[in-house]
């Protein structure tokens, strides 16, 4: 019986299987790598949770699977696959791409976040298949929220797929695989990046204007605003974004690789990474404070995030405009 298992790396980006599909792939190329490090800079967020939405749809910008042109795209609307999905999932995986999937419903796909529990419309990753047990092999969010590679029945994916049919006619499975193209690390792209994330305040995105998303730095702000409503009851309980802080740390994560991978290149000695480092580790003690407050419902650590928020705002800005000054030197 055939089985195949195509290989992935441990991704930077973990918040959303958009971004952590695409950078998992990368292996085969890791130069692929430094499009992210270029690009994958600013943050985002909307302001519509100021007035009634519950969440505030943080994300880090050009860092999704269809921002990185380095992953080549071979798409078909599983509406046109009904019955044949299954098959071509397996042939895309026999050709060496990964198979991304929108919209199949968790609840039929076991092993999924929201299995027998809740139907959601979900995305993840196929990397293989087995034909012994009739399974998928996922990379993906499991039940206890962990990402990562488990096999999940053929069965359950279809079903997965007729439950959401009518609702997302616009469903995809995508082969994903990543061009041998060569992509150079470029100390000037990172740096006019960083510069644009730095330039962004209430006057640039107004509290005013909560129908437009706010870009940049300003986001911890705004972030800090999201947790306010979470202390004043504003934002139920149940409907916490459970992503935000991850996202934060995933972001600090990149940074810090992008600052240290700059430096390097042009041959900098620096203690920009050693200080930025603890701006990730403060981001990653915010993640596991927010986690306590998700599972247990701890409303005393939420004053404490903010407080920690608006500090990493604050020391990022002064890390980062030493970073640009430093490499401007060397044009």
């Amino acid at each position: 019986m055939k089985k195949v298992e195509l290989p992935i790396i441990e991704p930077l980006l973990t918040t959303y299987h958009r971004q952590g599909s695409a950078y998992a792939i990368i292996g085969e190329n890791p130069s692929a790598e430094n499009w992210y490090l270029n690009n994958s800079v600013s943050l985002e967020c909307n302001r519509k949770f100021l007035t009634g939405y519950t969440t505030p749809e943080i994300t880090i910008c050009k860092a999704d699977l269809k921002n990185n042109p380095l992953i080549l795209r071979s798409e078909i609307p599983i509406r046109y696959a009904a019955g044949h999905t299954c098959d071509i999932i397996r042939r895309m995986l026999d050709d060496g791409r990964y198979v991304y999937f929108t919209a199949i419903d968790d609840f039929y796909v076991k092993g999924k976040s929201w299995y027998n529990k809740r139907h959601f419309s979900h995305d993840g990753m196929i990397i293989g298949y087995d034909n012994s047990d009739k399974t998928f092999i996922l990379y993906a969010y499991d039940e206890n929220w962990k990402y990562r590679v488990f096999k999940t029945p053929c069965r359950g994916f279809e079903e997965g797929r007729k439950s959401m049919e009518k609702k997302f006619p616009d469903a995809l499975i995508i082969g994903i695989k990543v061009s041998d193209k060569i992509t150079e690390l470029s100390v000037k792209t990172v740096r006019d990046e960083i510069k644009q994330y730095l330039d962004s305040d209430f006057v640039k995105y107004p509290v005013s204007e909560t129908n437009d998303k706010a870009k940049g730095i300003i986001v911890h702000e705004y972030i800090g605003m999201y947790i306010d409503r979470l202390i004043n009851g504003d934002i139920p309980y149940e409907k916490t974004d459970r992503r935000v802080f991850r996202l934060i740390w995933d972001h600090k994560r990149l940074m810090e690789k992008r600052l240290s991978a700059c430096l390097e290149k042009i041959n900098v000695k620096s203690d920009i990474p050693e200080k930025y480092k603890s701006l990730v580790k403060e981001a990653d003690n915010m993640r596991m404070l927010y986690a306590a407050h998700i599972l247990k419902k701890r409303e005393t650590v939420l004053p404490v995030i903010k407080q920690k928020l608006l500090k990493i705002n604050q020391e990022e800005k002064i890390i980062l405009n030493d970073f640009i000054n430093k490499t401007e030197r060397f044009g």
